[in-house]
C-alpha cells in the first residue's frame, strides 16, 4: 500500500492514532475515519463516539478539545491496560503532545518510522504487532 498518496490529516484518526498501522486499513476495509468511503460498516462509526464529538465541535482531533481528556477518550486509552498489543492506545496522550509540539507532518513521519519493519521495510500493524508484508514480528 502506498501511504504517500495520503496527505495531511488523511491518516490521523480523531482519537490520535495513525491509520497506517491499522490492519483494517491495510486490508482495504477502512480508509480512515475522515472519509466516508469505508467498506467496513463498523469503521464508519467510532465505537467511542470520538469522531462524532470532534466533528460536532469543529476540531481536528480530540486533543484540541477544552474537555480533553474526557470519558470517551479515557475509555479508549485505558482499555486493555497491560496488554502489549494495545500499547498503541495507551500512547494516545503522547501522540497528542507530539502533534501539538511538532505538528502533524512531523508526527506522521515519526509514525511511519516507528511502524516500519526492520527486516523488509514494510509496515507493521497494531494488535498482532507483525509486518503486514513479511509477517515477521515488529519491534516497537
Amino acid at each position: 500500500m502506498d501511504l504517500n498518496q495520503y496527505k495531511g490529516l488523511d491518516l490521523v484518526t480523531y482519537c490520535g492514532l495513525w491509520c497506517g498501522a491499522c490492519p483494517s486499513f491495510h486490508r482495504g476495509r477502512c480508509k480512515g475515519c475522515r472519509t466516508t468511503e469505508n467498506k467496513n460498516p463498523k469503521k464508519k462509526k467510532c465505537g467511542y463516539g470520538i469522531r462524532k464529538c470532534c466533528k460536532d465541535r469543529g476540531i481536528e482531533y480530540c486533543g484540541q478539545c477544552d474537555a480533553y481528556p474526557c470519558s470517551k477518550i479515557n475509555r479508549l486509552i485505558t482499555s486493555q491496560k497491560g496488554r502489549k498489543e494495545y500499547d498503541y492506545r495507551h500512547n494516545i496522550p503522547q501522540n497528542f503532545q507530539m502533534i501539538k509540539k511538532e505538528g502533524f507532518e512531523k508526527w506522521l513521519q515519526y509514525q511511519q518510522e516507528k511502524w516500519k519493519c526492520g527486516q523488509c521495510g514494510g509496515h507493521g500493524v497494531f494488535y498482532n504487532l507483525i509486518c503486514w508484508e513479511c509477517k515477521n514480528p515488529v519491534e516497537l
